[in-house]
């Protein structure tokens, strides 16, 4: 904490990145879910990026987790499968400390995962980087990096009509600047720049602990980030291994990240009696 903190104090460049960063994230997301008028007609305002995504997690909120097995909000009959719901059951527990669950989603928790991964991208890069260019650097990258394309869309109609600042899905719409058009892509991000720096600073056998507790949490939020994250752990873990770093502590890892992976798919993605399909 104190290390970006003093970051912060004395690196203006990642001052100003890191509010636009902020401003330009929450953006996408805190604007919904309050009443609006248009055209003479009030009611509760939800944007075309959030029209399916967001009923579709507070139906599961307010009404799926009140029976075991989870009932389907849509299907009368059907439980709830093969569905990454973890970032459900996160705004459920908020509903149960007295959040509405309208402002849980669109307001309190894009608040706390924006702070969160400000504070793990500095941090991360702090890390990995020494010097405040590369810091700098780095940290457009993670905060607005993306593969550009809607530079090339300027140019030739010059207009950002499907780019990445206008339709969807495109290619370029889920980058960390627009994170919040998915709430579990966004926690996901923050979560897996935690584990690499877990995975740099500690050489303690509990950190295996945590690592399990991120690999579930990761693979619970997002099937394919748990893949990722599995990849880049994995060569990380080799490069070690050769090179006689802590080896049996690095076994011992592959077990956690296989375990908490495996634990998640079990929880979120099977189906009792059947395999469920992960991206259901």
């Amino acid at each position: 904490m104190r290390e970006v903190i003093a970051e912060l104090k004395t690196n203006k460049l990642l001052r100003f990145q890191s509010l636009i960063f902020f401003l330009l994230s929450l953006s996408f997301i805190v604007t919904n879910g309050l009443r609006s008028c248009w055209w003479g007609e009030c009611g509760l305002y939800v944007g075309q990026w959030h029209m399916h995504d967001a009923f579709w997690h507070i139906s599961l909120v307010k009404s799926a987790f009140s029976s075991f097995p989870f009932s389907h909000p849509f299907f009368a009959g059907e439980n709830v499968f093969g569905y990454n719901y973890f970032i459900d059951l996160i705004l459920f527990a908020l509903t149960k400390i007295g959040l509405e669950p309208f402002f849980a989603f669109f307001r309190f928790l894009p608040m706390v995962i924006s702070f969160l991964y400000i504070f793990m991208a500095i941090k991360f890069s702090r890390l990995y980087f020494k010097t405040s260019t590369q810091i700098n650097s780095i940290i457009f990258f993670l905060f607005f990096g993306s593969s550009l394309s809607y530079l090339a869309t300027l140019y030739a109609g010059n207009t950002f009509f499907y780019s990445s600042m206008r339709g969807f899905p495109v290619v370029t719409s889920i980058q960390p600047g627009m994170m919040f058009l998915n709430l579990q892509f966004a926690l996901s991000l923050a979560l897996i720049l935690a584990t690499l720096i877990l995975f740099k600073t500690s050489t303690k056998y509990l950190s295996v602990l945590w690592l399990t507790i991120l690999m579930f949490s990761i693979s619970g939020l997002k099937f394919y980030g748990g893949i990722v994250l599995s990849m880049i752990l994995g060569g990380m873990i080799l490069i070690r291994i050769f090179k006689k770093d802590h080896v049996s502590l690095r076994l011992v890892q592959i077990v956690a990240i296989v375990g908490g992976d495996l634990l998640a798919r079990s929880l979120f993605y099977s189906r009792s009696g059947g395999d469920g399909f992960p991206f259901a």
